[in-house]
């Protein structure tokens, strides 16, 4: 099953100018938040307006939904309308404006959706990093589609930008990885067509199972080491010892709290050297120098 993209914060809609099309198309349409629209002409339409609908193409208005309300013309170019059925803030298909009875225009917003999205989905990896994949059924005049990520769902960052394919009716398969996530990342898709008009996909939201940087101190130590870290849920993790020659000294596991965590090391029976210790969740793994000093 696949989801149509819509445009998220963007209140403007804009249709292709088709070849050969009424001059008078597409105007923009812009839906404020109180209801009012407003329709904005490429050139003076010379008529005053009695109708705005949708229709099938060359079926005049009537149309199958009639957006009638209190309008004027505002501009030569804007036609505001305070519409008694509420006029659809993603509008698609094919509007139809009729001119005081004089005529009417047809102006098709298909091509307002660049793509169809069939999934858009994310894992995490033991290498600790997260990769994003999706697929698109059909793109319509695509320039770019841009990985971004955020903290906070309102802060955006570029992670990847892939060449869109442009034209297709294949379905076509993406992938990006992402090599340094935060514990809790979000991810959406930045879509950009030919024209220059931005879109944007659902929110996909990925969480690490994560140690965070795990601090050491003392450096050097005696007697004791005192691991610290933050983690984000409660996790069983292996905490190894070995030496500079690989062979294992010790191996515990212990219980982590969601927060801060500090581990205690004993290391007062190892002899003076360099060694390393390393925790592992099953999902990341760190691994920490220890110097012990007589």
């Amino acid at each position: 099953m696949f989801f149509t993209i819509f445009m998220w914060s963007i209140t403007t809609l804009s249709a292709q100018f088709l070849t050969g099309g009424d001059p008078l198309c597409p105007p923009d349409i812009t839906v404020a938040p109180d209801g009012t629209v407003q329709f904005t002409f490429p050139v003076d339409p010379g008529f005053d307006i009695t109708a705005i609908g949708s229709a099938p193409y060359n079926t005049a208005p009537p149309a199958t939904t009639v957006y009638t309300g209190s309008g004027s013309f505002t501009s030569p170019f804007v036609y505001t309308l305070e519409p008694d059925v509420t006029f659809p803030v993603n509008f698609m298909g094919d509007l139809v404006v009729d001119f005081s009875g004089t005529g009417f225009i047809v102006c098709n917003y298909a091509n307002n959706v660049p793509l169809e999205l069939l999934f858009f989905d994310g894992r995490t990896t033991e290498q600790n990093t997260n990769v994003l994949n999706w697929a698109t059924a059909t793109e319509s005049n695509t320039e770019w589609i841009i990985l971004e990520r955020s903290t906070d769902t309102e802060n955006w960052g570029m992670v990847e930008r892939l060449p869109a394919q442009g034209w297709s009716t294949d379905i076509i398969e993406y992938s990006a990885e992402d090599f340094n996530p935060f514990i809790k990342t979000y991810y959406r898709l930045h879509m950009i067509d030919l024209d220059g008009y931005e879109y944007y996909s659902d929110v996909v939201f990925l969480e690490r199972s994560s140690l965070g940087e795990v601090v050491i101190s003392p450096i050097p130590a005696k007697d004791n080491v005192f691991l610290q870290f933050e983690a984000t849920n409660e996790d069983d993790i292996t905490i190894t010892v070995i030496d500079i020659y690989g062979r294992e000294l010790s191996k515990e596991i212990v219980t982590t709290t969601i927060g801060l965590n500090t581990i205690d090391i004993d290391i007062s029976q190892y002899a003076s050297g360099l060694y390393y210790v390393t925790l592992d969740n099953g999902i990341d793994k760190t691994t920490k120098r220890i110097l012990r000093q007589e």
